[in-house]
Order: structure tokens, then C-alpha cells, then sequence
């Protein structure tokens, strides 16, 4: 009687490694699929991050050449319009 017992734990032992190993290569592989596809997204948020970027430097030299102007020129309130953005091009 005890010897059956004892297959039938080594039978129930081995068949629980199985399982375990049958269910950490699932969590593995869905893991792997995961960052795979974060990876993905995130080099698409990249990309919009860097052209948002760019935009974000060409504002900024439109912005400190009005400030150079009105450095120059006074304020650029009490100016012409015309003749305030003037310095701009020199």
C-alpha cells in the first residue's frame, strides 16, 4: 500500500512540474508579446515627441527674434506693426 502511495505522489509531483513549467512559459511568452507592443508604442510616442520638438525650437527662434526687436526697437505695443518686425530680417 505504501508503495502505491508513493507512485502516486511521484506521478502528482511530476505532473505538478509540468503544469508549472507549461504556466511560466505562457506568462513568459505573453510577457514577451507585451513589451514587444510597448516597445512599439513607444517608439511611435517618440517619434510625435521628437516632431513636437522641432516645432517646439522653431517657435522659440520666432519668439527671440520678436524679443530682439523689441530689445532694439523699443515696445512693440507703441510701434508700427510693420516697422516693428522690420529688424527681424537684418
Amino acid at each position: 500500500m505504501l508503495m502505491v502511495e508513493d507512485k502516486l505522489r511521484d506521478h502528482f509531483d511530476y505532473s505538478l512540474a509540468k503544469l508549472r513549467w507549461w504556466i511560466y512559459s505562457i506568462l513568459a511568452l505573453l510577457l514577451s508579446v507585451t513589451s514587444l507592443q510597448q516597445s512599439r508604442v513607444l517608439g511611435n510616442y517618440s517619434g510625435i515627441a521628437l516632431s513636437h520638438w522641432t516645432i517646439a525650437t522653431q517657435t522659440l527662434r520666432v519668439l527671440k527674434r520678436i524679443v530682439g526687436c523689441v530689445d532694439a526697437r523699443g515696445d512693440l505695443a507703441h510701434g508700427s506693426h510693420l516697422d516693428s518686425f522690420a529688424c527681424s530680417r537684418h
